[in-house]
């Protein structure tokens, strides 16, 4: 009689072990950190704004970016890459960092919203650059400065590489800011005291 009540009581707490509920998702460590590292180039850009007006605004091309490629060959475009950072880093450069970075930028995704910066935020699509600087009955230029005032020009973003620390992150971006005003920089940045620091660039072009 006993035995049949313990086993009786086993299946009751098996039936009625609550279910675990699920939880809204939070942002994984790598998308913070990339945020993180997204704003460090931000504000370096916004105070080194070359030949382009301070921004007052920031906007940002809402698809990422993969890195410098002036190739015919578009497949040849990783390899190119790989050769000018290790030549134009040497050293510097963690070869887990260069590896994660070629490894995210294989393809293009949308950029993250949650970059976190005290100047508002616009994001342009793929369309509306479109629009803005592929017709030929206005000057996109114009057009751009006065659809979004105070901005310093457009910039982008690639994906974040980073080595299996987590403290060293490689990422390329651009701005342009007029039909002859523009930069395209490779980012190093090293990660103290729990904050990410921009230590070295390479220009990749500049126009």
């Amino acid at each position: 009689m006993l035995k049949t009540f313990l086993l009786a009581l086993c299946c009751a707490c098996c039936v009625f072990t609550p279910i675990p509920q699920d939880h809204p998702s939070t942002p994984t460590d790598r998308d913070s950190d990339s945020n993180e590292v997204y704003a460090t180039v931000v504000n370096w850009r916004i105070a080194h704004p070359g030949e382009g007006a301070e921004s007052k605004r920031l906007v940002f091309l809402d698809t990422t970016i993969r890195y410098s490629c002036f190739t015919e060959k578009p497949d040849e475009c990783a390899t190119k890459a790989s050769e000018g950072l290790t030549r134009a880093f040497g050293k510097d450069l963690d070869t887990g960092v260069l590896s994660d970075y070629l490894e995210s930028n294989k393809d293009v995704g949308p950029l993250s919203k949650s970059i976190p910066t005290d100047l508002p935020q616009s994001w342009l699509t793929d369309a509306e650059e479109g629009a803005l600087f592929k017709s030929k009955k206005h000057d996109g230029w114009k057009s751009f400065y006065a659809q979004y005032p105070g901005a310093g020009g457009i910039m982008a973003f690639s994906r974040v590489g980073f080595n299996e620390k987590r403290d060293r992150a490689l990422l390329y971006s651009t701005i342009s800011c007029g039909w002859l005003c523009g930069t395209g920089h490779y980012h190093l940045l090293k990660k103290e005291s729990g904050q990410w620091v921009l230590f070295k660039n390479y220009m990749a072009w500049i126009s």
